[in-house]
């Protein structure tokens, strides 16, 4: 059989966070099953039910989490104790629909009837409510943003409107040598 290495998690409140990787627990496992001796293999077996009963060299884990990975790997072996993505709640626009609201966002705040062609969150929210009748929060369309579409904030130069830049160089050009041989 042999020892293999997998990282899974441990026991601090209802997740597991095991801080240190699971092959010495598995090979204490195999040992077992296998009825390991006095051999090396003997001597994890013995580390392994002190784990079990979760003595102070057990690595600081509790009992019942040994006894849990237990009945996971002898129900699943090895690939039952690696380590899985984090679940939690599904997002609220799937892949079609996310495509749907790049689309629609790569056409311009001007197309969708708002007068200057910048995107805020609110703006943004409007238009995916719009486009898949799907209402998100401010956070989430900042998540929807950054981390789906991968857009990053940009904000626009402020500039006075009457500027202009023919008699910005003029003033250069003239007023400031002249203004600058005073000094």
């Amino acid at each position: 059989m042999g020892s293999v290495a997998v990282w899974v998690g441990g026991c601090r409140g209802g997740i597991s966070t095991f801080p240190f990787g699971c092959w010495f627990l598995l090979s204490c496992f195999v040992a077992a099953s296998v009825g390991g001796g006095a051999s090396r293999s003997g001597s994890r077996v013995v580390r392994g039910r002190r784990l079990e009963r979760g003595d102070r060299e057990g690595g600081g884990v509790c009992a019942e989490s040994v006894r849990r990975w237990r009945r996971v790997w002898e129900q699943g072996g090895a690939s039952a104790l690696r380590r899985r993505a984090a679940t939690g709640r599904p997002p609220k626009l799937d892949d079609t629909q996310v495509e749907m609201v790049r689309a629609a966002l790569e056409q311009g705040a001007q197309a969708h009837g708002f007068e200057a062609d910048l995107w805020t969150l609110e703006r943004v929210g409007t238009v995916v409510t719009r486009a898949t009748g799907v209402v998100l929060s401010r956070a989430s369309v900042w998540r929807l943003l950054t981390g789906r579409l991968g857009w990053s904030l940009q904000r626009p130069e402020r500039r006075a409107v009457e500027r202009d830049g023919s008699e910005i160089a003029r003033w250069i050009a003239h007023e400031w040598p002249r203004i600058k041989k005073g000094l």
